[in-house]
């Protein structure tokens, strides 16, 4: 039901393809559907396949399956998440994304696109929308060219962030976080964003915000 994930199920099809493998992608009909998710890997798991990938919903609802699979002699590959707290040696591997490198490479693209504007302008403010990675690797860019920066907005991004905090600073970094997950929410930061006069650049890091910056 989600972009992000009919982007990985075309992604685990054209593999399949290559390699000339057999791939059966299935989900729950929502994130909140935990026992249909069980259903679903009991069934993988009964059709004896050479290996299980699995983005566990809750890891408790999936420790006994982990452990007939492991019996089994059937390798699991967490995804995305991951299953944490899962029976030690029933998850071979994880794949997920490294999401400070995403971000950090995010802040690259960014800082390229407005490089000028941050030299000719010393009140701009930057509205941010990911995490450390893209506000640290950001602040780097800026103080490379010798522009100092500030981070202002969520406390745990301020408080966990490299970047140095300067008052008056050259670049303001703006980190906005709703209180939930929500369309309406991410909707509003964005507004609230957009209606600041010194607004030069948004990064949404996520879905919900990307679609609502949209």
């Amino acid at each position: 039901q989600h972009q992000y994930w009919q982007a990985v199920k075309k992604g685990v099809e054209q593999k399949a393809a290559e390699l000339g493998v057999t791939v059966n992608f299935v989900g729950p009909d929502s994130e909140s559907n935990i026992s249909q998710q069980v259903q679903q890997l009991e069934s993988a798991l009964n059709a004896n396949p050479t290996a299980v990938g699995l983005a566990a919903l809750d890891t408790e609802s999936v420790k006994d399956l982990l452990q007939k699979a492991m019996d089994s002699n059937i390798p699991v590959i967490g995804f995305d998440s991951g299953v944490p707290g899962a029976p030690e040696g029933s998850v071979l591997a994880n794949c997920s994304t490294d999401n400070y490198a995403a971000g950090a490479l995010a802040a690259e693209k960014v800082y390229e696109a407005v490089k000028d504007q941050v030299a000719n302008d010393a009140t701009s403010e930057y509205v941010i929308k990911r995490g450390l990675g893209f506000i640290d690797k950001f602040a780097e860019l800026a103080k490379a060219d010798g522009k100092t920066s500030n981070v202002v907005g969520n406390d745990k991004y301020i408080a966990d962030s490299k970047a140095e905090k300067t008052d008056g600073a050259d670049v303001v970094i703006d980190v906005r976080v709703p209180a939930s997950v929500t369309s309406e929410l991410s909707a509003a930061d964005a507004t609230a964003l957009m209606n600041e006069k010194d607004t030069i650049a948004i990064y949404g890091s996520n879905e919900h915000s990307a679609n609502a910056i949209i």
